[in-house]
């Protein structure tokens, strides 16, 4: 009987395929059984004789695992009340007891998913190796299948639910942790999809590491995957210098396969003292959850001493330049400040408030500032309004200098008492021996060590996995390192270099992804003519833009379909001089990189730039002038035992320089993954062009310098909003190297305290200023700067005298105009990299303003000073129109 039809029990055994015929007989209480091969006919009674109907299933969208066998391309399959299942393969019946099976179901069945699939294995066609093959896509060409448990199902139909939280043992952290690693962590050990965002420097490797040690104390497996073999080689080399590799298999390329296999020893590694008892592994994991708990909120700190130490550099830095810009007399302050940094500033405020009202002081603000907070005497406070405002701004930095120190001081001492580096290595302890008695667990009682050939691999993918948890590849042979095999984990690194082809063949077979890339930095390239066949198939499909080849890099892709996933950029940096990656900070990160180095004392700037005579140097993209200054002028300053690299945009400008200086030089994208102690960096264009100004290149560049980032570049006028014009602008502002500027930077610490002073009263009052007109500019302006010009800001109210730092091209009546106090800019625009002003603004009342009037004959006084000196001074009428498309036109100027 076939068991398609049902299932025939006697006497409570399964018998159907023996039973060649079955009837009941004329008395009704009986079954005549003839079994197959046998003439004999046999009577059961009926209560001895049991059936159960089956129930067909289509398993064309199903595969069918049992004991970790797979049996894909199942035509159907039948399962009863009893807890049986029945199919066909090749010719051959099984049936099988259901708790040993699991029934992965196909996301095919899904329009959208087909949809998808079908543009990704047409996309997969763009890529080819150099003799022209097009392994990618007869990858894609065999998929018939895809889990509807795997990321790549989830990746395929978004929408899809991947909220569902996974359950874990308590973290350990056996290579070391700050709060943004303990995040990432747990986001990878709790979601199905959690993305870590790691820039240059924050420990990346080091977080990937960690997760690998959570997934083996959880008994999962992972593919470690990367769009190149020097990434996964750094995760392997760590492990190897721990002593921790024995769980490892570098798969992937034949090269790294035919390695592993030849290197096979057939025992295990030593492991005697790894194992602890049950009560010291309770204990341990205990001390373990208690110093994270505690270290996170010691990290609090430390993230706040991070921050203190950033605003007392930026305040030193600004305050210099202020004191240097500035030639206004002060007078002397009657006694050694005790007055804090806030009330100075709330004074101060108030003074300038009252002053441009009434063009006086009022006898109260003389005497508090004469007998209550004694800044100056009786006597002065009748005096020179502008010195004494200038006093107040001067003591501010001063008293906020001071605070700022005892705050990094206190915060020092409060993390040294808590022994937080002591608490750090006895977690990394810990969690060793406990990593160490898990792999003990698992390999610790066997002496001989199973030795895999390539057909053992092949035929028993779970197999190889149970011995070996973690596997490493590239992101290209991914599919091909353990065919068959289905990963608990995958983690991408490299993601934002890989492409979404590649990356998307990366999720299916695994349950659950780490994503991680730094987006500010290299993405894959897409040569122009592969670009335009990419959009020529993506107009073809009614997908989500996110798909979109030509445009997005994989992790751009993950990011905008999973805007639900956590995601952790990692903050603390520990490789750069603050001086340098401070750049990268500013310009590409929002400032919000932590940066845990401190400056060391060196007699060179740790960031610096050589910039050639203005002219036109370069051709056919190699600049001899900039070799010849990098061999006769920098290279001289090198200290000797230092590594040094030279990045430039160009291979020919790099074969140049390498040949002329022997310095290892090359393009950025050989240099990703590395650090040096100096980089040296030439643009090689005269003016620079969108390739060599592009912002991962240049974010690259400068974040491989450890101690020493040399700009070289020529001195004609780049771009105003380009990268390099933002890079000599820091460098220039950092290094105090403003000279043959007439125009001061913008004291924007300062001014932005004033501000937020400001931001108090429109909590009581609701407006940044008296006149409506101003409070409409100021929403139009920074409406239209966050929209974009996100490299702008701007600081209403700005004091001339505080602008220009060289007044010698100024007449008499022009001098005594920028002093007189009260005298300012309405709004000023500026670059928020190196402080330079871009556009100041006024708001003119119509009548106020009109020919004839004082204020008129003002207006002229002041356009005259801002034409002498070649900034651009915008005025609105508070009955005009048209504001934002003017101002707009004017910032693209």
């Amino acid at each position: 009987m076939d068991r398609a039809d049902g299932l025939i029990f006697l006497k409570d055994e399964e018998k159907t395929e023996k039973i060649k015929d079955i009837k009941p007989e004329d008395d009704g209480r009986h079954f005549s059984v003839r079994f197959a091969g046998s003439p004999n006919i046999y009577s059961y009674r009926q209560e001895d004789v049991y059936f159960e109907e089956s129930i067909r299933h289509d398993g064309t969208s199903c595969q069918i695992v049992y004991n970790g066998k797979l049996f894909p391309r199942i035509n159907e399959f039948y399962t009863y009340p009893s807890p049986y299942i029945y199919f066909k393969r090749d010719n051959k019946s099984y049936f099988l007891p259901l708790d040993k099976i699991s029934i992965r179901h196909s996301c095919l069945g899904s329009e959208c998913a087909r949809n998808v699939l079908s543009y990704l294995k047409d996309i997969s066609h763009l890529s080819r190796f150099s003799d022209g093959k097009e392994l990618l896509s007869s990858y894609y060409e065999k998929i018939d299948f895809i889990d509807e448990n795997s990321v790549l199902a989830a990746y395929l139909s978004p929408d899809a639910s991947i909220d569902d939280k996974i359950e874990h043992n308590t973290i350990i952290f056996p290579f070391g942790c700050n709060r943004s690693q303990i995040h990432a962590v747990k986001n990878a050990m709790e979601n199905r999809i959690s993305i870590i965002q790691g820039p240059p420097g924050t420990g990346k490797t080091q977080t990937i590491l960690t997760i690998i040690a959570n997934l083996l104390i959880n008994g999962k497996t992972a593919e470690i995957v990367s769009n190149n073999n020097s990434a996964v080689d750094n995760v392997r080399e760590k492990l190897e210098s721990a002593g921790l590799s024995l769980f490892l298999a570098q798969l992937g390329k034949r090269d790294n396969k035919d390695s592993f296999l030849n290197n096979q020893t057939g025992v295990y590694p030593d492991m005697e003292g790894w194992q602890l008892s049950i009560f010291n592994r309770k204990k341990h994991l205990d001390e373990i959850k208690e110093l994270t708990d505690k270290l996170e909120k010691l990290y609090e700190k430390k993230e706040l001493l991070c921050r203190k130490r950033e605003d007392l550099a930026d305040l030193k830095t600004e305050k210099q330049h202020f004191l240097d810009s500035t030639n206004i007399d002060t007078p002397q302050s009657q006694q050694e400040m005790t007055i804090t940094s806030s009330r100075l500033l709330k004074l101060s405020y108030t003074c300038k408030s009252y002053f441009e009202k009434h063009g006086k002081l009022s006898l109260l603000l003389r005497i508090r500032l004469a007998f209550i907070d004694k800044v100056i005497t009786w006597k002065q406070s009748g005096g020179d309004w502008n010195s004494i405002f200038f006093l107040l701004d001067k003591l501010f930095y001063s008293a906020l200098e001071n605070e700022l120190t005892k705050e990094i001081s206190e915060l020092e001492a409060y993390l040294n008492s808590n022994s937080t580096s002591e608490m750090e290595n006895k977690l990394r302890l810990l969690s060793i021996s406990i990593l160490k008695d898990n792999l003990f667990r698992k390999y610790g009682n066997r002496t001989e060590r199973i030795v895999f050939d390539d057909d053992d691999i092949w035929k028993d993918p779970n197999g190889f996995l149970k011995e070996y948890p973690i596997i490493t590849s590239t992101s290209f042979s991914s599919h091909t390192a353990l065919s068959g095999a289905c990963y608990d984990y995958v983690i991408i690194d490299e993601a934002s270099q890989c492409d979404i082809a590649t990356g998307a063949l990366s999720l299916l077979s695994a349950r659950n992804a780490v994503i991680v890339g730094d987006s500010k930095q290299l993405s894959n390239i897409v040569p122009d003519d592969i670009k335009e066949e990419a959009d020529s198939i993506f107009s073809r499909y009614a997908i989500n833009t996110a798909y979109d080849y030509s445009k997005h890099s994989f992790l751009d892709s993950i990011e905008i379909l999973f805007k639900n996933a956590p995601s952790v950029l990692l903050r603390e940096h520990y490789r750069c001089h603050p001086d340098i990656i401070g750049f990268c900070n500013e310009r590409f990160y929002d400032n919000q990189l932590l940066i845990m180095t401190e400056p060391a004392n060196t007699l060179t700037e740790p960031i610096s730039a050589f910039l050639t005579k203005e002219g036109f140097h370069s051709r056919n993209h190699m600049n001899l002038r900039q070799t010849e200054l990098i061999k006769t002028e920098i290279l001289p300053q090198i200290q000797n035992g230092e590594s040094v690299g030279v990045i430039t945009p160009y291979n020919a400008n790099a074969d140049l320089i390498q040949s002329e200086t022997g310095l290892f030089s090359s393009t950025v994208h050989k240099f990703q993954g590395r650090e040096l102690d100096t980089i040296i960096y030439s643009t090689s264009d005269d003016i620079v062009n969108e390739f060599s100004d592009d912002s991962a290149l240049i974010n690259v560049a400068v974040s491989r310098a450890k101690k020493h980032f040399i700009l070289v570049a020529s001195s004609n006028q780049q771009e105003s909003s380009s990268n390099i014009q933002a890079l000599i602008d820091y460098i220039n502002y950092h290094n105090f190297t403003i000279k043959h500027s007439s125009i001061s930077s913008v004291f924007d610490l300062l001014y932005s305290q004033y501000e937020m002073q400001r931001i108090s009263y429109i909590k009581e009052h609701g407006k940044i200023s008296e006149y409506d007109s101003e409070n409409l500019m100021y929403a139009l302006i920074t409406d239209l700067l966050i929209e974009e010009h996100e490299d702008l800001a701007v600081i209403p109210h700005y004091p001339l005298a505080y602008l220009f730092r060289d007044q010698s091209i100024m007449n008499s009546e022009e001098k005594e105009y920028i002093y007189r106090t009260g005298t300012h800019i309405d709004f000023l625009i500026y670059r928020k990299i190196g402080k330079i002003p871009v556009v100041a603004i006024e708001v003119d009342g119509f009548h106020f303003h009109e020919k004839h009037t004082t204020q008129h004959k003002r207006d002229i006084l002041k356009n005259g000073i801002f034409n002498k000196y070649g900034l651009t001074l915008l005025r609105f009428q508070t009955n005009g129109s048209n504001e934002k498309e003017r101002l707009r036109k004017a910032l693209q100027n």
